[in-house]
């Protein structure tokens, strides 16, 4: 035991510091009107006041200890570092105790006294701002001691009193509802403070900010929960959220949508102005606040963004309505896939061939001038089309330079390189052009923001045609034979997706087969795909198939996210297996699921039967598979530091580490201890000696086989 000076000392001290910090104009009548006063205010802040500068400045606090933190460090270091975020305060002494009233049974207090200087008016001014709401925060945790780890690891330096009334309704909604809000909404508020501007949240009251924030925490649970059951797929979940906003001038009511998706793919991309796209197909009226949108990306991403029409009318129920039935496909057709660019230079000999070859299709001065069209590259706001043109240059022509310059607003001429490459009749010189054409990239985009090169092709075509008359397209005449077929396609199916539509011909290989099929064919495929569309059966089951034998075809669909059913398919098919029969492929992503398909060009009823035996001997074989493996799925916000056991030692790489390694001992489904790598251990008498015999490597690989 201490000796009992050291314990007088404290005792002084203690009571010195209760002089100091209590009020003086409190009276009491005895000692028991002063521990019910002391029960019912703590935890209990007071400060000395300060005129002069500089001058020292003393904060006290009396509260009751927090049983699983050290309510010291808690106490300084918030007081360090949230009083006067901006500028350092100097901290000059720190003098902290623990007493307990023996008239009170179990009341331990704790007391504290930090004393700083105060050097400038600049901190003086720092100190005085916050003094009041960092007391009211401090008061707080110590009132709700489960969530002080929470609060304070999830705080954000720049706004540091503000997240206060948010955390004190989620805390409550904890309490509440413990099933359905998680303690983890704290990192969402955090991360939902770096993300926004102090504008967003001055706008909009704090219950509206609460309903963002817990709308992607619930969103996000259900889509954790479709990525558990199909990683491969994309999710995406919505809520719309109706906002009122707060301006000096008044407030305005607006929609908001809280998104939160799944893309399994790296280089799949989905923002604000896709998703404004998607919008506009619906109600073309309708615009994005600016200030609205902030996006956070981690294993998962959560967009929110609010609209408004442009007239400043609310949106009916009904509205709401087609918005929530229609947004969630049309946003997952949105997604955009990014491409990386290829180097590649221009070959100067293939173009000096090329030109060679249109000059010898030019024999008469009456023959079209001949054409080769091809993408050279693309850019995100252009599109350039290289093209070299042969012509009969005549007395009247015109350079084509000006030609464009006068009568082409659509694109922009770029001349490469004019020569004569001979002549007819000694008289008519064959003129070679080699120039491109650029063209205005958003003319031409599809709804998931690729390019529709076939359009802005047959764009370029129009142009010269309408600046030199009628031409020869030397290396359209596939592409031509393709529009005709797909017009043909599109006029028998009015109703439907053209995009889709589009994406199913396009998608059909080989490419000849497009045009070959007959039209007949190609509308019993397509309806088909209408079919699985309308009733999504294909999501339903992992190995969804459908097979379907035609008079003059077999057809077989299945779902291709599995990569190694995709192998076993292409192989069975492949001309190498089957030279004497055509197959024809066919991909197509229909509401978020890939699907496969593949045609045998045969009336023989034995072609098509084996045809179809093989895609179920190919499915059955993989599904035997899939039966053997064990996977194990684990859901982490973010990725791992380290896999390496001597540097991994945060909680994220623990759990991993523990899944994949193995130690001298484990706990068993008990919780008690058991021999994990080690087969036995001796202990020393003196215990101090530890001897661990290992599992021997024969024994290991046993288990492992």
């Amino acid at each position: 035991p201490l000796p009992s000076s050291f314990i007088e000392e404290s005792r002084k001290k203690i009571i010195e510091i209760l002089e100091k910090a209590l009020p003086h104009h409190l009276f009491f009548e005895d000692q028991k009107d002063f521990f019910c006063w002391l029960l019912d205010v703590v935890p209990f802040i007071q400060w000395t006041q300060f005129e002069t500068l500089p001058d020292c400045f003393s904060i006290f606090l009396i509260c009751r200890p927090v049983g699983h933190v050290s309510i010291e460090e808690i106490y300084l270091n918030h007081l360090t570092q949230w009083l006067s975020p901006e500028k350092k305060i100097s901290l000059l002494s720190f003098c902290h105790h623990f007493f307990y009233l023996e008239e009170i049974p179990n009341s331990d207090f704790f007391i504290g006294e930090a004393r700083f200087l105060i050097k400038d008016q600049g901190l003086h001014y720092a100190i005085k701002s916050h003094l009041s709401s960092w007391a009211q925060e401090l008061k707080f945790l110590l009132n709700h001691p489960a969530h002080i780890l929470d609060f304070l690891t999830n705080k954000i330096s720049a706004y540091p009193h503000s997240s206060l009334p948010l955390f004190r309704l989620f805390v409550d909604l904890i309490q509440r509802y413990p099933s359905y809000v998680e303690r983890k909404i704290f990192n969402d508020l955090s991360c939902f403070f770096a993300l926004t501007t102090s504008e967003f949240r001055i706008q909009r009251s704090i219950r509206s900010l609460a309903r963002i924030i817990l709308s992607h925490s619930l969103l996000r649970n259900e889509l954790l929960r479709d990525i558990r059951i199909a990683p491969e797929k994309r999710h995406l979940f919505l809520r719309f959220l109706s906002s009122q906003l707060s301006f000096p001038f008044g407030n305005k009511t607006v929609l908001g949508i809280a998104i939160v998706m799944h893309l399994p793919t790296k280089n799949e991309y989905l923002d604000q102005q896709h998703i404004l796209l998607a919008i506009q197909e619906l109600f073309p009226s309708i615009y994005i606040l600016n200030g609205s949108c902030y996006l956070s990306q981690n294993s998962t991403q959560s967009l929110y963004l609010e609209i408004e029409k442009l007239n400043g009318a609310r949106f009916s129920f009904e509205e709401r309505k087609k918005l929530l039935k229609h947004l969630r496909e049309h946003l997952k057709e949105r997604v955009e896939t990014l491409v990386p660019t290829i180097f590649m230079n221009r070959n100067e000999e293939e173009i000096m061939k090329n030109i060679l070859l249109l000059s010898r299709e030019v024999e008469t001065k009456l023959d079209m001038p001949q054409v080769m069209i091809a993408l050279e590259k693309q850019t995100v706001e252009d599109l350039f089309f290289t093209v070299i043109l042969v012509r009969v240059l005549k007395n009247h022509d015109l350079p084509l330079k000006n030609l464009f310059s006068h009568f082409c607003k659509e694109a922009q001429f770029l001349s490469d390189r004019i020569q004569i490459v001979g002549y007819l009749q000694k008289k008519y010189p064959k003129e070679a052009n080699v120039f491109q054409l650029r063209l205005a990239r958003s003319s031409f985009l599809r709804s998931d923001s690729s390019t529709h090169f076939y359009l802005a092709r047959e764009q370029v075509v129009a142009l010269l045609e309408r600046m030199l008359g009628k031409i020869r397209d030397y290396t359209g005449g596939m592409i031509l034979q393709q529009g005709e077929r797909l017009l043909q396609l599109k006029k028998a199916f009015l109703q439907a997706s053209t995009e889709l539509l589009e994406n199913f011909f396009y998608s059909i290989t080989p490419i000849e087969m497009q045009v070959i099929l007959p039209l007949t064919s190609l509308m019993s495929i397509f309806q088909e795909i209408l079919k699985l569309a309308e009733t999504g059966t294909f999501k339903m089951e992992r190995f969804f198939n459908v097979l379907d034998k035609k008079k003059d075809f077999a057809l077989a669909i299945v779902e291709g996210n599995d990569p190694k059913l995709r192998e076993d398919l292409n192989h069975y098919l492949s001309p190498e297996n089957n030279p004497h029969q055509t197959y024809v492929h066919f991909s197509i992503r229909l509401q978020g699921s890939l699907l496969l398909g593949y045609i045998c060009l045969s009336d023989d009823k034995e072609e098509q039967e084996k045809f179809a035996c093989s895609i179920l001997q190919s499915i059955e074989e993989q599904k035997r598979k899939s039966q053997h493996l064990r996977t194990l799925r684990l859901n982490f916000q973010d990725w791992p530091y380290s896999l390496d056991p001597r540097l991994g030692g945060d909680t994220l790489s623990t759990v991993l580490l523990k899944t994949l390694y193995e130690g001298l001992t484990r706990k068993d489904k008990n919780g008690l201890l058991s021999l994990a790598v080690a087969e036995k251990v001796d202990v020393s008498k003196d215990l101090k000696n530890y001897t661990f015999l290992l599992v021997r490597l024969e024994k290991n690989l046993k288990i492992f086989k």
